[in-house]
């Protein structure tokens, strides 16, 4: 069968276009995809704007006005980023697609806990501290989610009247969240001791060392030159709770078994009482109860900081490293 000229242009016009076709629909569908995201991502900027608006309107001049109501109750409205958060809510009335949560590693409201994901993403915010802003997207039951997330920086020294120790804080502030989480904060936050390392190497050439013993607390680092170590503690980015081996014996006789223990364990009392019989414990009973005592310890407070989230204040304070030594 011979085709005619015609009816070949015919055919190859329609391959033509039904190429042209194609490649116009994948080029149309990128090009919406791409003005929707831009749109939504628009959108989501300005809301972050109104955000950081209402902080900085709470922060000048809300929380001046309720200071006095402060000391006698803690008013969650005096908060910037609890106003930013609870108008943002508002607003999701109308636009129930977006979402807004400053979300924290280590702060006060439980709310503002960082999810499993947005560790990573303030993780990665905190290795590149030049990111002024990073854009990404992420599976949900809901479907594929875009999100946007900007770092959290404190350069006011106002906000570590609430987040750098505990007595600093509104006693009112503490006795509504208690007093595990939301403090030890800094001015432009902490430095990750890798970075500290990265500086120091740039400088100096250095090369780790083994540790020198089990539960030893200082990671170090040997410079190439032979001028000595250099060692780094890393208690808030690497807790080393489950390699420590240290107890610490007060004045009173009280075994503490962190640094941040609320409360000890009274020795005094085991090693001066005596048992039933009238004879004092032995040495190796005292060994035995030492040994139950570090066994049994759940006062691992960096490792567990996540855990005691949102606890009630139980109106303990933690032991001081003045009282029972580093």
């Amino acid at each position: 069968m011979r085709l005619s000229i015609t009816a070949k242009f015919n055919l190859v016009f329609l391959a033509i276009f039904a190429v042209g076709f194609a490649v116009a629909g994948v080029t149309s569908h990128e090009l919406l995809e791409r003005n929707a995201k831009e749109e939504v991502l628009g959108d989501a900027r300005i809301l972050m704007e109104a955000a950081n608006a209402v902080r900085t309107y709470t922060q000048t001049q809300i929380t001046p006005l309720l200071a006095a109501q402060m000391k006698t109750q803690f008013l969650p409205q005096s908060v910037p980023s609890y106003s930013a958060a609870e108008n943002l809510d508002m607003m999701r009335k109308r636009f129930p697609e977006y979402a807004y949560k400053d979300a924290t590693l280590n702060p006060t409201n439980p709310r503002d806990r960082a999810a499993d994901w947005e560790v990573d993403v303030v993780q990665r915010l905190r290795d590149a501290p030049e990111t002024a802003e990073f854009v990404g997207e992420r599976d949900t039951p809901v479907g594929r989610t875009l999100y946007i997330a900007r770092p959290i920086q404190i350069r006011n020294e106002a906000c570590l009247a609430c987040h750098s120790t505990i007595e600093a804080a509104p006693r009112t502030m503490v006795d509504a969240y208690g007093p595990n989480n939301g403090f030890g904060w800094r001015m432009n936050e902490v430095l990750p001791s890798r970075e500290v390392l990265e500086r120091i190497a740039a400088a100096y050439p250095i090369e780790p060392l083994e540790a020198s013993a089990p539960g030893e607390t200082a990671q170090r680092w040997r410079y190439l030159d032979g001028g000595g170590e250099v060692g780094v503690i890393s208690s808030v980015t690497r807790a080393f709770c489950h390699e420590c081996n240290r107890a610490r014996l007060s004045t009173e006789g009280k075994l503490f078994l962190c640094l941040f223990a609320s409360r000890g364990h009274d020795l005094r009392a085991l090693l001066r009482g005596r048992r039933g019989d009238g004879r004092p414990w032995s040495d190796d009973e005292i060994a035995a109860a030492l040994d139950l005592i570090w066994s049994g310890r759940d006062d691992r407070y960096s490792a567990l900081r996540a855990a005691h989230a949102g606890m009630p204040a139980s109106g303990e304070r933690r032991v001081e490293m003045h009282y029972i030594g580093g």
